[in-house]
């Protein structure tokens, strides 16, 4: 039985979009983050990838040629540095679906950490487009404020006008109500 068939069998609801429904819209400033997530952990993947093979030929290069000289520690070091890169992005992928399900706060503090080993691992492309992702997030958490109404004209009462030009009005004054009928 396949891991998908069990949760089927479980009830487990997919939260993927249904056949026919429109594609989910984010706001550009999200989909501008979504972006530079996905160009990163991309550009992570390949660095990491080229980092492992440097240092494995640096290994063993070391091994075939030149055994009896100092070990190979920079193909160690990009060894190391190729599986942090890995690392960094698997995680930027995790953040990309936290910042699809609009989780922003959770995002840009899980960002931090990554951003900056994308600085030591990722040849600094990878962390300086992780670092402009962590500013852009700034926008999107901002507290959104209507807009401001337009200023209203200064109230001015109406002019006085002199007492004999006003108009004079009867005044009415309230009868006394009847007497009750006798009986």
């Amino acid at each position: 039985m396949v891991w998908g068939d069990y949760k089927m069998q479980q009830g487990y609801q997919y939260p993927q979009q249904q056949f026919g429904a429109p594609p989910i819209r984010h706001p550009p400033e999200v989909e501008s983050i979504i972006s530079l997530l996905q160009i990163s952990a991309i550009l992570a993947l390949v660095i990491g990838i080229l980092e492992i093979l440097w240092g494995v030929y640096s290994i063993v290069a070391w091994a075939i040629w030149t055994p009896w000289l100092f070990f190979p520690v920079g193909g160690v070091i990009e060894v190391v540095l190729g599986f942090i890169s890995l690392i960094v992005y698997m995680n930027v992928n995790k953040i990309k679906g936290l910042t699809e399900n609009g989780e922003y706060r959770k995002a840009k503090d899980d960002l931090f950490i990554w951003m900056i080993l994308g600085f030591i691992s990722g040849w600094i492309i990878v962390g300086i487009l992780l670092l402009i992702a962590y500013i852009k997030f700034d926008e999107v958490l901002k507290p959104q404020y209507p807009p401001t109404p337009p200023p209203q004209q200064p109230y001015y009462p109406p002019p006085s006008i002199p007492p004999e030009q006003q108009q004079q009005y009867p005044q009415y004054q309230q009868q006394p109500p009847p007497p009750p009928p006798s009986s």
